[in-house]
């Protein structure tokens, strides 16, 4: 890790970088990938960022109450939110979209899932 840059690494690139003769040479060393030199603006740092991302979807269902053996069941409705539920990319990191288009230690977008009932008596 020492010879690496502040960027995030993922698995395969780790695995695929260049160790000496005989080696895999789809990736630089990681002292090459360290070295001032070597971090110039280039095509080799350049991905496709473009992504799809389905935001935000809400799934709502109302059920009247009715009387069951005499009892009023009250009205209710039941909620179920997905915030950021699908992310689609080919962007070798967590997350496309990247400050400054720099993937500096970017942490992934969590999805979030609420459900909620409201109940009118």
């Amino acid at each position: 890790m020492i010879y690496t840059n502040d960027t995030n690494l993922d698995a395969e690139l780790i695995e695929n970088l260049w160790r000496g003769e005989g080696t895999s040479n789809k990736y630089p060393s990681a002292a090459g990938l360290r070295k001032g030199w070597n971090q110039n603006f280039s095509s080799y740092y350049i991905e496709d960022g473009s992504f799809f991302r389905i935001q935000n979807v809400q799934l709502a269902y109302n059920i009247v109450g009715n009387e069951i053996g005499g009892k009023k069941i009250p009205d209710f409705r039941i909620i179920l939110t997905a915030e950021r539920p699908l992310t689609v990319f080919n962007y070798n990191g967590f997350n496309p979209e990247v400050a400054n288009g720099i993937d500096r230690q970017v942490y992934p977008i969590p999805a979030v899932y609420t459900l909620g009932l409201n109940m009118k008596f």
